[in-house]
């Protein structure tokens, strides 16, 4: 064998050696995740991604979580228009009806007056 396979063979065996050690070593996220539960309690909630968010309900309506600082926050709704209110729209194009925002703060479908 020439000088270079040589180095070669130990520089891949070493490496692999490295990188098994250093998965050996590193626990899975999920046995980190049973772990924070057993710690915090039955009704711990699961640490969370920075930026996260999730769909939620909220009382009945849509709403959001998010997370902040590794935790899921409360559940939100998540509001397109004040309830109760009513606008115009259009059924097609000549004819034109109301759309009324219901009592979860989302548009409805366009009705006929």
């Amino acid at each position: 064998m020439k000088k270079e396979e040589i180095i070669a063979i130990f520089a891949f065996v070493s490496l692999s050696a490295i990188i098994a050690l250093l998965l050996a070593m590193a626990p899975s996220a999920n046995n980190n995740a049973n772990e924070n539960l057993q710690m915090r309690g039955e009704n711990a909630i699961l640490q969370c991604p920075e930026e996260g968010e999730v769909a939620c309900d909220a009382g009945g309506c849509p709403g959001v979580r998010r997370c902040s600082g590794g935790a899921w926050l409360s559940c939100i709704p998540v509001r397109e228009c004040s309830p109760g209110r009513e606008v115009p729209c259009a059924l097609n194009a000549c004819d034109f009806g109301v759309v009324k925002c219901d009592s979860c703060g989302q548009w409805g479908e366009c009705n006929s007056n």
